[in-house]
Protein backbone atom coordinates (compact mmCIF):
# COMPACT_ATOMS: atom_id res chain seq x y z
CA UNK A 1 0.00 0.00 0.00
CA UNK A 2 1.00 3.66 -0.34
CA UNK A 3 0.66 6.10 1.96
CA UNK A 4 1.58 9.86 1.87
CA UNK A 5 5.21 10.75 2.02
CA UNK A 6 6.04 12.67 5.45
CA UNK A 7 7.01 15.26 3.48
CA UNK A 8 3.26 15.61 1.92
CA UNK A 9 2.04 15.61 5.65
CA UNK A 10 4.78 18.38 6.36
CA UNK A 11 2.80 19.89 3.98
CA UNK A 12 -0.38 19.37 4.62
CA UNK A 13 0.80 21.03 8.06
CA UNK A 14 1.91 24.22 6.94
CA UNK A 15 -0.94 24.39 4.76
CA UNK A 16 -3.55 24.78 7.79
CA UNK A 17 -1.08 26.79 9.74
CA UNK A 18 -1.37 29.46 7.18
CA UNK A 19 -5.46 28.84 6.61
CA UNK A 20 -5.45 29.95 10.09
CA UNK A 21 -2.78 32.94 10.27
CA UNK A 22 -5.03 34.14 7.01
CA UNK A 23 -8.30 33.98 8.97
CA UNK A 24 -6.73 35.76 12.17
CA UNK A 25 -5.32 38.25 9.72
CA UNK A 26 -8.88 38.59 8.38
CA UNK A 27 -10.52 38.95 11.67
CA UNK A 28 -7.96 41.87 12.87
CA UNK A 29 -8.97 44.13 9.34
CA UNK A 30 -12.51 43.01 10.00
CA UNK A 31 -12.01 45.14 12.85
CA UNK A 32 -11.92 48.49 11.62
CA UNK A 33 -11.26 51.57 14.31
CA UNK A 34 -14.57 53.26 15.11
CA UNK A 35 -15.12 56.40 12.87
CA UNK A 36 -15.40 59.63 14.89
CA UNK A 37 -18.31 61.40 14.09
CA UNK A 38 -18.94 64.45 11.83
CA UNK A 39 -19.36 67.88 13.93
CA UNK A 40 -22.39 70.39 13.08
CA UNK A 41 -21.83 73.68 13.44
CA UNK A 42 -23.46 77.00 12.54
CA UNK A 43 -22.62 80.78 12.01
CA UNK A 44 -24.85 84.10 12.01
CA UNK A 45 -23.89 86.61 9.78
CA UNK A 46 -19.81 86.10 10.92
CA UNK A 47 -16.94 83.79 10.91
CA UNK A 48 -17.63 82.61 14.13
CA UNK A 49 -19.39 79.02 13.86
CA UNK A 50 -20.68 77.18 16.95
CA UNK A 51 -21.41 73.70 17.42
CA UNK A 52 -24.99 72.94 16.25
CA UNK A 53 -25.03 69.32 17.08
CA UNK A 54 -23.62 65.76 15.78
CA UNK A 55 -23.36 63.58 12.48
CA UNK A 56 -22.35 59.94 12.51
CA UNK A 57 -22.02 58.25 9.21
CA UNK A 58 -23.15 54.18 8.21
CA UNK A 59 -25.71 52.66 6.85
CA UNK A 60 -27.67 56.11 6.86
CA UNK A 61 -26.59 59.70 8.80
CA UNK A 62 -27.68 59.75 12.09
CA UNK A 63 -27.95 63.46 13.47
CA UNK A 64 -28.35 64.74 16.76
CA UNK A 65 -29.17 68.50 16.72
CA UNK A 66 -29.53 71.38 19.74
CA UNK A 67 -30.25 74.72 17.99
CA UNK A 68 -30.21 76.57 21.24
CA UNK A 69 -32.80 79.02 22.69
CA UNK A 70 -32.21 82.29 20.89
CA UNK A 71 -32.56 80.06 17.26
CA UNK A 72 -35.18 81.47 15.83
CA UNK A 73 -34.39 84.90 17.08
CA UNK A 74 -31.05 84.48 15.32
CA UNK A 75 -32.05 82.93 12.03
CA UNK A 76 -34.94 86.21 11.54
CA UNK A 77 -32.66 88.50 12.13
CA UNK A 78 -30.27 87.46 9.11
CA UNK A 79 -33.30 86.67 7.12
CA UNK A 80 -34.56 90.61 7.51
CA UNK A 81 -30.83 91.49 6.90
CA UNK A 82 -30.76 89.57 3.78
CA UNK A 83 -27.90 87.26 4.75
CA UNK A 84 -27.16 83.65 4.26
CA UNK A 85 -27.45 81.37 7.38
CA UNK A 86 -24.15 79.35 6.89
CA UNK A 87 -23.57 75.52 8.47
CA UNK A 88 -20.04 73.41 8.02
CA UNK A 89 -19.18 70.06 8.90
CA UNK A 90 -15.86 69.30 10.44
CA UNK A 91 -14.22 66.05 11.25
CA UNK A 92 -10.51 67.37 12.61
CA UNK A 93 -9.06 69.73 9.97
CA UNK A 94 -11.09 69.46 7.08
CA UNK A 95 -14.38 71.39 6.80
CA UNK A 96 -16.75 71.31 4.32
CA UNK A 97 -19.57 74.65 4.21
CA UNK A 98 -22.76 75.55 3.04
CA UNK A 99 -25.29 77.88 2.93
CA UNK A 100 -28.95 79.23 2.48
CA UNK A 101 -30.78 82.01 2.09
CA UNK A 102 -31.92 82.85 5.76
CA UNK A 103 -35.38 84.43 4.55
CA UNK A 104 -35.92 81.06 2.64
CA UNK A 105 -35.34 79.02 5.73
CA UNK A 106 -37.13 80.96 7.70
CA UNK A 107 -39.88 80.35 6.06
CA UNK A 108 -39.24 76.56 5.36
CA UNK A 109 -40.14 77.05 9.12
CA UNK A 110 -36.44 76.24 10.34
CA UNK A 111 -36.76 73.02 8.95
CA UNK A 112 -33.57 71.84 6.52
CA UNK A 113 -32.11 68.77 5.47
CA UNK A 114 -28.71 67.97 5.22
CA UNK A 115 -27.42 66.03 2.26
CA UNK A 116 -24.14 64.63 2.54
CA UNK A 117 -22.68 63.63 -0.40
CA UNK A 118 -19.79 60.56 0.16
CA UNK A 119 -17.19 59.17 -2.57
CA UNK A 120 -17.33 55.67 -3.76
CA UNK A 121 -14.84 55.26 -0.25
CA UNK A 122 -17.18 56.32 1.67
CA UNK A 123 -15.18 59.98 2.82
CA UNK A 124 -17.42 62.90 2.66
CA UNK A 125 -17.01 65.06 -0.19
CA UNK A 126 -19.94 67.86 -0.32
CA UNK A 127 -22.83 68.89 1.41
CA UNK A 128 -26.54 70.65 0.33
CA UNK A 129 -29.00 72.58 2.34
CA UNK A 130 -32.25 71.36 1.42
CA UNK A 131 -35.36 73.72 2.08
CA UNK A 132 -38.80 73.24 1.69
CA UNK A 133 -39.13 77.35 0.34
CA UNK A 134 -36.38 78.14 -2.19
CA UNK A 135 -37.45 81.53 -2.58
CA UNK A 136 -38.10 84.06 -0.16
CA UNK A 137 -41.06 86.90 0.53
CA UNK A 138 -39.37 89.10 3.43
CA UNK A 139 -43.02 90.78 4.27
CA UNK A 140 -44.26 87.02 5.08
CA UNK A 141 -41.59 86.80 7.86
CA UNK A 142 -43.36 88.82 10.77
CA UNK A 143 -46.49 86.76 10.27
CA UNK A 144 -44.42 83.29 9.69
CA UNK A 145 -45.65 80.80 12.59
CA UNK A 146 -42.73 78.16 13.81
CA UNK A 147 -44.13 75.87 15.53
CA UNK A 148 -41.26 73.14 15.51
CA UNK A 149 -37.90 73.27 14.31
CA UNK A 150 -36.34 70.31 12.61
CA UNK A 151 -33.38 69.08 11.06
CA UNK A 152 -32.38 65.49 9.25
CA UNK A 153 -29.58 64.39 7.10
CA UNK A 154 -29.55 61.90 4.46
CA UNK A 155 -26.78 60.50 2.69
CA UNK A 156 -26.15 60.43 -1.09
CA UNK A 157 -23.66 57.96 -2.24
CA UNK A 158 -22.08 58.29 -5.64
CA UNK A 159 -19.13 55.89 -7.46
CA UNK A 160 -17.49 59.56 -8.70
CA UNK A 161 -18.95 62.70 -6.58
CA UNK A 162 -18.33 66.19 -6.06
CA UNK A 163 -14.48 67.47 -6.78
CA UNK A 164 -12.53 67.19 -3.56
CA UNK A 165 -10.70 70.12 -1.85
CA UNK A 166 -7.24 70.54 -1.96
CA UNK A 167 -6.61 69.41 2.01
CA UNK A 168 -9.02 65.87 1.17
CA UNK A 169 -6.78 65.27 -1.51
CA UNK A 170 -3.69 65.98 0.77
CA UNK A 171 -4.83 63.81 3.29
CA UNK A 172 -5.94 60.82 1.06
CA UNK A 173 -2.31 61.13 -0.34
CA UNK A 174 -1.60 60.57 3.21
CA UNK A 175 -3.73 57.83 4.26
CA UNK A 176 -2.35 55.64 1.12
CA UNK A 177 0.86 56.38 1.72
CA UNK A 178 0.63 55.28 5.43
CA UNK A 179 -1.31 51.93 4.13
CA UNK A 180 1.17 51.34 1.89
CA UNK A 181 4.26 51.76 4.32
CA UNK A 182 1.94 48.93 6.87
CA UNK A 183 1.72 46.63 4.22
CA UNK A 184 6.04 46.62 3.85
CA UNK A 185 6.43 46.26 7.27
CA UNK A 186 4.06 43.27 7.10
CA UNK A 187 5.43 41.15 4.14
CA UNK A 188 3.89 37.83 5.82
CA UNK A 189 0.04 39.22 4.72
CA UNK A 190 1.24 38.27 1.01
CA UNK A 191 1.07 34.64 1.75
CA UNK A 192 -2.40 35.24 4.57
CA UNK A 193 -4.32 36.77 1.05
CA UNK A 194 -2.64 33.77 -1.74
CA UNK A 195 -1.99 31.00 0.45
CA UNK A 196 -5.55 29.07 -1.75
CA UNK A 197 -3.28 29.20 -4.87
CA UNK A 198 -0.17 28.75 -3.58
CA UNK A 199 -0.53 26.07 -0.98
CA UNK A 200 -1.91 23.38 -3.36
CA UNK A 201 0.51 23.47 -6.14
CA UNK A 202 3.25 22.91 -3.26
CA UNK A 203 0.97 19.87 -2.05
CA UNK A 204 0.70 18.31 -5.65
CA UNK A 205 4.14 18.69 -6.37
CA UNK A 206 4.84 16.82 -3.54
CA UNK A 207 2.36 14.10 -4.11
CA UNK A 208 3.52 13.51 -7.51
CA UNK A 209 7.07 12.79 -6.09
CA UNK A 210 7.53 8.79 -6.56
CA UNK A 211 7.29 6.86 -3.73
CA UNK A 212 10.76 5.48 -1.85
CA UNK A 213 11.28 2.05 -3.09
CA UNK A 214 11.16 -0.62 -0.34
CA UNK A 215 14.09 -2.56 0.23
CA UNK A 216 14.57 -5.55 -1.55
CA UNK A 217 13.21 -8.96 -0.23
CA UNK A 218 14.14 -12.44 -0.71
CA UNK A 219 13.42 -13.81 -4.11
CA UNK A 220 11.33 -16.81 -3.98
Amino acid sequence: QNFPTMRAWLALLAWGCLVASALCDEDVEAEAAPVAPLILEHSFGNDVFEKRGEIVLGVSASISVKNGPNFKDRVLELAKAGQDYRLRVRRGDVAILASVNACAFYLSGLRDKLQLHLDAEGQLQGMTILLQETVCDPSQLDSKHISQEKTSAVISRSSKGPEPYMDDLVQEMERKQKKGGAADEQPQSFFGKYWMYILPLVVMMLLKQPPQEAAAGGGG
